[in-house]
């Protein structure tokens, strides 16, 4: 995101190297410069406005590219809650299940909660035994195997 902070002042510069070229242009085309000269700071203009080109289209794709990354982690969300839902885990349950997913040991998470670690791993089991899992890899696994599953669009292209 760094990158889009800078987009604009980066695109003052070359309007600023463009607008000097191009004063430098036109005074070297009064005052009889080489044919040369001319073409090398018509190069000067036709190279920035090629690079602001560039740059522009560059950041909108990487917008676009963290758009479609973010709807990617929506839909996660919503699969995991509606999980989440669907096994009837309390609310603790589904605190300590998504740190279980994002690989937090039972310590850390007791940490975390300020929960001791055998409150914790009741939890734990609870949440296991609610969504069928014998133990954490499952439920891991479960929702990497969603997250990596093709799209339609692209079962439909095969």
């Amino acid at each position: 995101m760094k990158r889009f902070k800078t987009y604009p002042r980066m695109i003052f510069l070359f309007l600023l190297l463009i607008l000097l070229s191009v004063g430098d242009l036109v005074m070297d085309l009064f005052s009889g410069s080489s044919f040369t000269h001319l073409i090398l700071d018509a190069g000067i203009v036709i190279l920035a406005l090629y690079f602001i080109r560039e740059w522009h289209a560059a950041c909108v794709n990487e917008r676009h590219t963290n758009e479609l990354l973010q709807q990617y982690v929506d839909g996660l969300k919503q699969t995991i809650e509606a999980e989440f839902e669907r096994w009837h885990l309390t609310e603790a349950e589904k605190r300590i299940a998504i740190m279980l997913i994002k690989g937090k040991s039972i310590k850390e998470i007791a940490e975390y909660c300020h929960r001791g670690e055998g409150t914790v791993r009741q939890h734990s089991v609870s949440v296991y035994r609610k969504a069928g899992f014998h133990g954490r890899a499952e439920l891991a696994a479960y929702f990497l195997n969603e997250l990596l599953k093709p799209d339609a669009d692209q079962e439909n292209n095969k």
